[in-house]
C-alpha cells in the first residue's frame, strides 16, 4: 500500500496479553465450596442476589441501604460523571454525521472618498451582505471517526460499571457500619449483665459482713471491678453514638438522623454456595472487572484511531452563498448573487516528522497499560473471593469452639459463685471466673460480628449481584497486532 506515503507502523504492536480468568487456579478453597452451589442451583437461579444485604433480615438495615443509595453524595457524583460520558459519546458520534452550517453578515457601509482606501464606491452608502450554507459529509473511509465515537461509548460503559462499583461500595460500607453498630449493642448487653452480676455479688458481700460472717476485704474486693465496668459501659455507649453519626452520614443526612435508629435485630443463617463454574463465573459479575474490560475495548479503539491517521482523510464539501454590494438591500436576494461549490476535500500525511508513529506507539502502550490493569484486577478479584470464603468458613469453626469455651467458663463462674455464697471459697475465685466468662462472651460477640462482616465482604468481592451485560466485550487485541505495515 502507498496511501500512507512514507509513514508506516512497522514494529508498533501491543505486548501484554490479557489473562483469561479460567487460566488461573481457583485453589481448593473455592473448589471445595463450589459443590454446594450445584446442590442449590435449582433453588436459586441468580447468585449472589441483587439485594444481598436482605439475608440479615433486619428491616432497619434495608431502609438504611435504600436511603444511602438515594441520598449519599457519592451516588450523585457518579451519576453526573456518567451523564458527562454519555454526552461526550454523543458528541463523538456527531462527528461521523453530515453537518450543515449557515452564516450571514448584513451590514451597511459608507465608503470613504480617500484614494488611500481605493474604494469602489467613493462617498457612497451601500449594503454589504453575505450569506452562506456549507454542507460537510465525512466519508471516514478508514473508520477514524467511527472508532473514535465507539471509543467514547466504550468509555461510557466503563463509567457505568464504575457507578455500579461506587454503589456497591456504598452498600457494603452501610452494612459494615451497621454490623459494627449491632456489635456495640451486643457488647453493651454483656457489659450491663456483668455490671448487674458484680453489683449482686457486692450486695451479698455486704450482707455477709452485716451478718458477722464476712470481712471488709470481701466488700472491697467486690466493689473494685465496678468502676472499671462502668467505664467500659460508657465507652460502649460512646461507640454506639459515633456509629449513629456514621450511619447518618452514609445516608447523606445530619447526625440527627441517627438518633432514631433502634437496636438492630439481625437474624443471620446464610451459608456459602458458590457458582459451580470457577473462576470465570465468580469474577464475571464484579463491576471493576467489567469496567476494565470496557476500558481495554476503548483503548483498542484508540489504537484503531491512531492507525487510521496514517491514511488519507476525504470529506465531501458543498457550499452555496449569496453576496451583494449595492445601495438596494433587495439585490441580496437575486439569483445572480448566488454562487455554489462542490467537491471532495482530501488530506494526506506525507512527512510529519514521526508524529504518527509516536501517536500510535503511545496508544499501543496505553493499551498494554489497560491490559496490565485488567490482569491485576482479575488476580486480585480471585484472591479476595478466596480470602473471604476462607475467612467465613474459619469464623464458623471458631464460633463453634467459642461456644464450647463459653459453656465451660459459665460453669466455672456458677461454681465459683456458689462456693462463695456458701462460704467455701473466697471472692478471688469469683473474680477470676467472672473475668474468664466475660472474656469468652466478648470474644463470641466479636466472632459473630466478624462472620457477618465476612459474608458482606464476600458479597462485595463477588460483585453484589451485578448481572454481566450481554454485550460486555471480550478482551481482544487491537487489529494492529495482526496488521501489515504501510509501505
Amino acid at each position: 500500500m502507498t496511501l500512507g506515503g512514507c509513514a508506516d507502523w512497522s514494529g508498533i504492536t501491543p505486548h501484554v496479553p490479557a489473562r483469561a480468568a479460567n487460566d488461573l487456579d481457583a485453589g481448593h478453597t473455592l473448589r471445595d465450596a463450589a459443590p454446594a452451589a450445584r446442590a442449590a442451583a435449582d433453588a436459586s437461579a441468580q447468585w449472589p442476589m441483587r439485594q444481598w444485604w436482605r439475608v440479615y433480615r433486619d428491616p432497619q438495615l434495608d431502609r438504611l441501604v435504600d436511603a444511602a443509595i438515594d441520598g449519599n453524595p457519592t451516588q450523585s457524583i457518579a451519576a453526573a460523571r456518567l451523564r458527562e460520558a454519555l454526552a461526550m459519546a454523543g458528541e463523538a458520534r456527531a462527528a461521523t454525521l453530515p453537518t450543515l452550517d449557515a452564516s450571514a453578515n448584513l451590514s451597511r457601509e459608507h465608503w470613504p472618498q480617500s484614494g488611500y482606501y481605493k474604494a469602489t464606491f467613493p462617498g457612497e452608502n451601500n449594503f454589504n451582505n453575505t450569506a452562506t450554507l456549507r454542507f460537510d459529509y465525512p466519508l471516514d473511509l478508514f473508520g477514524a471517526k467511527r472508532q473514535g465515537a465507539q471509543r467514547a461509548i466504550d468509555a461510557a460503559h466503563a463509567l457505568a460499571a464504575d457507578a455500579r462499583s461506587a454503589q456497591l461500595s456504598l452498600e457494603s460500607n452501610v452494612v459494615r457500619a451497621y454490623l459494627r453498630f449491632s456489635l456495640q449493642f451486643a457488647l453493651r448487653d454483656v457489659a450491663r449483665r456483668t455490671l448487674v452480676d458484680q453489683q449482686r455479688v457486692r450486695d451479698f458481700a455486704q450482707r455477709r459482713w452485716q451478718a458477722g460472717i464476712g470481712t471488709q476485704l470481701e466488700i472491697s474486693q467486690a466493689q473494685a471491678p465496678l468502676p472499671q465496668s462502668e467505664v467500659a459501659l460508657e465507652q460502649i455507649d460512646e461507640a454506639i453514638a459515633l456509629s449513629r453519626n456514621q450511619l447518618a452520614a452514609l445516608i447523606g443526612q445530619g447526625p440527627g438522623a441517627g438518633d432514631a435508629l433502634q437496636t438492630p435485630a439481625l437474624q443471620f443463617d446464610a451459608a456459602i454456595a458458590l457458582p459451580s463454574a470457577l473462576p470465570a463465573e465468580l469474577i464475571g459479575h464484579r463491576p471493576d472487572v467489567v469496567a476494565m474490560r470496557w476500558r481495554i475495548e476503548a483503548q483498542a479503539r484508540a489504537v484503531d484511531v491512531q492507525q487510521a491517521a496514517f491514511y488519507p482523510n476525504v470529506d465531501l464539501v458543498a457550499s452555496a452563498g449569496a453576496m451583494a454590494v449595492s445601495p438596494v438591500f433587495s439585490s441580496f436576494a437575486r439569483l445572480s448573487s448566488v454562487g455554489t461549490s462542490f467537491g471532495p476535500a482530501l488530506s494526506l500525511p506525507i512527512f510529519e516528522g514521526g508524529r504518527l508513529r509516536a501517536g500510535l506507539g503511545a496508544a499501543a502502550a496505553e493499551y498494554d497499560v489497560a491490559v496490565g490493569q485488567y490482569n491485576d484486577t482479575v488476580v486480585r478479584a480471585l484472591r479476595e473471593i478466596a480470602d473471604q470464603v476462607l475467612t467465613f468458613q474459619s469464623l464458623g469453626r471458631q464460633q463453634a469452639a467459642a461456644a464450647r469455651a463459653i459453656a465451660t467458663a459459665q460453669r466455672s463462674f456458677d461454681l465459683a459463685t456458689m462456693g462463695f455464697t456458701r462460704g467455701l471459697t473466697d471472692y478471688l475465685n469469683v473474680l477470676n471466673a467472672e473475668d474468664g466468662l466475660l472474656r469468652e462472651e466478648r470474644s463470641m460477640k466479636r466472632l459473630q460480628a466478624s462472620r457477618l462482616t465476612a459474608y458482606a465482604d464476600l458479597m462485595t468481592a463477588l460483585g453484589g449481584g451485578l448481572a454481566q451485560p450481554a454485550d460486555s466485550p471480550r478482551v481482544q487485541p487491537p487489529r494492529i497486532a495482526q496488521g501489515e505495515p504501510v509501505r
